[in-house]
């Protein structure tokens, strides 16, 4: 059977903003959420790649309010620990059935009133499984006097968020092969418009509790209803994957997503777990390039970049001077054949920088970013490179026996650090919610039109 609806994506529409609103300045805006705990996010979460989040840089993420996920080719028993800490970590479902379906557990030793995390991640969100094992866990939690809140996905149907709430789930992810490492899609044929799917599912599940809720459903059936499925939630929406701009993101929220989960737009930042590489784009007239040098890596855990300028860089070579003045611990190194002279007679500079100093140095992120020729590598979870990632050191694999790949290799440049971007997407969050008349998130969450765009509206608004 085919459907002949047109289903949309995110760059195929734009907000309408409203008739006339009150308010006055963007400052009244408040595009986050706040807990019980008193603990402030923005509406996101960082996808559980490989190539963005892991155990050594998740408070980067966190600290700029964005809420990390740590990816599962991390040590199993790493992520339990992080899981105990309430930080969300990705398991496949296997790991979270004897993770959270056994009451012996150690996750159920914990002695606290917070809520404990876990992401179900597989490829298929349909399958029967993920509700059993999700019904399963939240029994057992009940019975441990634990709260857990669940994560699983991905869905690609709309009426499949009512089977999510009947079983639990807290969070679903939204969108199959959407994401920019991802080839399931496109190999498959598999999908649904991102955009419609987020607003299709938002409406089935506004719907599914407005039956339940109202007054003229039969009692007796609403009763029935919570019997059968005693861990009945309203299913937050997290739209996930496809999102390359800051628009994407707003607009996935005006059509009904909770929470937007970003990934290969975050493997480019500056302190994402993805590799540097060594790269030079065309039309790029920074004099820097970039190359890992991996000394002493296994031992120490601090990888050493080595930067290399020509000549022709004496300004940038001077304003790293000064950071070094500033800076104790930066330093220049005088390479062979260098007397007081920072050039060489090639003429090459080269300076050293070890990662943990380019990681928590902001002002040296964003000088690195405005001179030097920066690139990471990512890929998707079901790429051979993340398979191979979950080996230990000197493990054999047989090639042959790994899955067929359905993800890709990117290569980005890299162009903000967390920071930078967080503040970006905060401000442009606040003014389109002032044009909504919109103070906070639920008031803008599903409640604003959108509207289709023409190709010549396209051509206009995408310069």
């Amino acid at each position: 059977m085919i459907v002949k609806e047109i289903k949309y994506a995110y760059s195929d529409l734009e907000i309408t903003p409203e008739v006339i609103t009150d308010i006055n300045s963007r400052t009244e805006c408040n595009p986050t959420y706040t807990n019980e705990y008193g603990q402030t996010t923005l509406p996101l979460f960082t996808a559980p790649m490989d190539s963005v989040v892991d155990d050594k840089n998740h408070h980067m993420f966190s600290s700029n309010q964005i809420i990390p996920i740590i990816h599962r080719n991390v040590d199993y028993d790493v992520r339990i620990e992080h899981t105990m800490d309430g930080l969300w970590c990705a398991y496949s479902i296997d790991e979270f059935e004897d993770i959270f379906c056994n009451e012996d557990s150690c996750i159920y030793t914990l002695d606290t009133d917070k809520p404990v995390k876990g992401l179900m991640d597989c490829a298929n969100g349909h399958m029967l499984r993920v509700l059993e094992v999700a019904r399963k866990a939240k029994e057992t939690a009940h019975k441990k006097n634990m709260k857990l809140e669940i994560m699983a996905g991905n869905i690609a149907n709309p009426k499949t968020i009512e089977h999510y709430c009947k079983a639990g789930i807290d969070y679903v992810r939204c969108t199959i092969g959407r994401g920019s490492c991802c080839l399931t899609s496109p190999q498959t044929g598999c999908g649904y418009g991102s955009a419609s799917l987020i607003d299709e599912t938002y409406h089935c599940r506004e719907n599914f509790f407005r039956t339940i809720e109202s007054p003229d459903t039969d009692k007796l059936y609403v009763n029935s209803l919570k019997v059968a499925n005693p861990y009945l939630t309203k299913t937050k929406i997290i739209a996930d994957g496809g999102i390359k701009n800051f628009s994407d993101a707003i607009i996935a929220m005006a059509c009904g997503a909770d929470y937007v989960m970003i990934g290969g737009m975050f493997a480019a930042f500056f302190e994402s777990c993805a590799e540097f590489i060594t790269g030079e784009h065309k039309n790029d007239e920074r004099p820097g390039i970039i190359s890992n040098i991996e000394k002493n890596w296994e031992l120490t855990g601090n990888k050493l970049y080595n930067i290399i300028f020509k000549s022709n860089a004496y300004k940038p070579i001077e304003e790293y001077k000064e950071l070094c003045k500033k800076y104790k611990e930066l330093e220049m190194p005088l390479l062979p054949n260098m007397s007081t002279s920072y050039m060489l007679p090639d003429p090459v500079v080269k300076i050293n920088i070890y990662d943990n100093e380019l990681k928590e140095n902001e002002e040296l992120k964003r000088w690195m970013i405005k001179n030097v020729q920066l690139v990471k590598s990512a890929h998707g979870m079901s790429t051979k490179e993340a398979q191979l990632g979950k080996l230990k050191p000197g493990e054999k694999v047989d090639m042959s026996k790994l899955k067929t790949s359905e993800g890709k290799t990117i290569y980005s440049e890299v162009t903000h650090t967390v920071s930078q971007w967080s503040k970006n997407f905060y401000g442009y969050f606040k003014s389109i919610m002032s044009y909504t008349n919109s103070r906070k998130l639920s008031e803008f969450i599903g409640n604003v039109q959108l509207t289709v765009k023409s190709p010549g509206t396209m051509n206009t608004v995408n310069k």
